[in-house]
């Protein structure tokens, strides 16, 4: 919980100043900290956007997810899906919305690319959300997960059709 005592009052301060926080976790967060967030939604501190879609005043829309495609164990259980509930997941949160105008903040990037790549070269993003973007082709996929890919392949913004994604989770800062 050192993490949740650092963010709160770092977004209390944002908040203050009218900035509105929108944030999802990640596989090595714990359930504890899933609760926390939510609390900290309903306390109007943040945004929380695990399993949502929100509108934003400029006439966007925003969608959260958490989850990672299963690792037989390596993350924690409650955010492993399979690609197929991934892919669920995302139409079941963006149905009825108009996803060429959302912003999709997800945890996992998408795989294959040049976003997903980790120290064994391997690419351990999610096919299902790759798959959703280039159906749907929201304008903007932000993710992060895959920590040393920037140090791998060079690339931290990749196009996928008209979408534009980023692997804002990188160790290194240039």
């Amino acid at each position: 919980m050192d993490f949740l005592n650092y963010l709160a009052p770092l977004i209390e301060t944002y908040t203050r100043r009218g900035v509105e926080c929108h944030a999802v976790l990640g596989n090595d967060d714990a359930e504890e900290t899933h609760g926390a967030m939510k609390g900290y939604d309903s306390q109007g501190i943040l945004h929380y956007l695990h399993d949502t879609w929100r509108a934003l005043p400029c006439g966007l829309g925003i969608a959260g997810y958490n989850c990672v495609p299963s690792s037989q164990g390596k993350y924690y259980p409650f955010w492993e899906r399979t690609e197929k509930e991934i892919r669920e997941d995302l139409e079941r949160i963006c149905s009825g919305h108009d996803v060429k105008g959302t912003v999709l903040l997800a945890h996992c990037p998408p795989a294959p690319t040049s976003l997903d790549v980790n120290r064994a070269h391997s690419h351990i993003g999610s096919t299902a959300l790759k798959d959703f973007i280039m159906q749907h082709q929201p304008p903007l996929v932000l993710s992060g997960h895959v920590h040393e890919s920037l140090e791998k392949t060079g690339v931290w913004v990749e196009r996928l059709g008209n979408t534009i994604c980023v692997n804002a989770g990188s160790n290194d800062v240039y």
